[in-house]
């Protein structure tokens, strides 16, 4: 006997627009005709509903051919932005170091803006041991913008930045930092292994750096900072702020990087290998990349132990204190 669907019903939650398309058996209620009046019978609704899913079928498998073919982060970004989701930052950091040079601008833009100024400082630390991801040259481009915001005197903005990310460059300067480096910190280990008492956090320090030489050629980006000179003398009280910046950039981005200038020693053939004129000569470089391991906040001695107010206490300063104990590298 044909129900009337027309009268209240206590299971009929509500009707469903034709709009809608047809109901699922928990809503409860066939769908009507398109013109309203009497509901869909059974034969009508099989057919409706057969084409319906035939369609959908085709769409669904028209649409899976196609994400086949696109990488596993393509599923998971699309299903985000879908849902209006924030990417989680290390989710981001994973999409970047896997595909390298596909950043989006807004991937470029939004990354590590969420972290707290002060936090960066306090966590920013020399990160020696890189591997060999290679980095997008949007996120090299980000960092160094970060280093333009440094104060400089008379707002002269000096300085200059080369990233050297080609494999054949790198080795021709990582063989000279090496043999340089190498060189200078010969001695450090040569009483390293004389003293017994030697300070474990100093010997942790050397070898980082010792391993940073190494495997210079290794890092994706040697990041050289350079500046205009004035009165025949670099412009440091710019550049090293403006280096400071850069730190701190890597630091927001997930990147590793760390200062150094033992390439100075060739400054002079290494600033001509890389297009510099005497008048603007490299300060100093920074290997970047993706850390190996964890990061961690370097230890600090106690800015009580530091700061002094109006003048310094008569033999405050008798016994000179450059590092505390148990100190890593940072």
């Amino acid at each position: 006997k044909r129900r009337n669907f027309g009268t209240y019903s206590p299971w009929r939650k509500r009707s469903c627009p034709p709009s809608s398309g047809p109901r699922s058996p928990r809503a409860g209620f066939p769908r009507r005709a398109a013109g309203g009046g009497r509901p869909l019978g059974k034969r009508q609704l099989g057919k409706d509903s057969s084409e319906k899913d035939s369609s959908e079928k085709d769409s669904s498998e028209k649409d899976s051919s196609e994400k086949d073919s696109s990488e596993e982060d393509g599923f998971q970004e699309a299903a985000r932005e879908k849902s209006g989701e924030e990417k989680p930052r290390e989710w981001v950091n994973f999409r970047i170091e896997r595909r390298g040079m596909s950043m989006t601008k807004v991937d470029i833009a939004s990354l590590g803006e969420e972290v707290p100024l002060l936090e960066g400082m306090r966590n920013t630390r020399s990160i020696r041991r890189l591997r060999v991801d290679p980095v997008a040259p949007e996120l090299i481009h980000k960092v160094c913008e970060a280093g333009t915001f440094a104060p400089s005197g008379g707002n002269r903005q000096p300085w200059i930045f080369v990233a050297v990310t080609d494999l054949e460059k790198r080795a021709f300067i990582a063989e000279r930092y090496r043999r340089r480096f190498h060189r200078y910190i010969a001695p450090a280990f040569h009483r390293a292994e004389a003293d017994p008492e030697f300070p474990a956090a100093s010997l942790r320090n050397m070898r980082a750096a010792l391993h940073l030489a190494d495997h210079l050629h290794e890092a994706p980006v040697l990041l050289f900072v350079a500046g205009w000179t004035r009165r025949g003398k670099p412009q440091l009280q710019a550049l090293f702020p403006c280096i400071q910046n850069i730190l701190l950039a890597c630091y927001a981005l997930g990147l590793g990087a760390s200062l150094t200038t033992a390439h100075l020693g060739d400054g002079p053939e290494i600033d001509a290998y890389l297009g510099l004129s005497p008048e603007t000569p490299t300060c100093a470089l920074l290997p970047i990349g993706w850390p190996e391991g964890k990061r961690g906040r370097p230890p600090r001695i106690s800015v009580d132990e530091k700061l002094y107010f109006d003048c310094v206490p008569p033999g405050a300063l008798s016994k000179r204190r450059s590092s505390g104990p148990d100190q890593k590298s940072g």
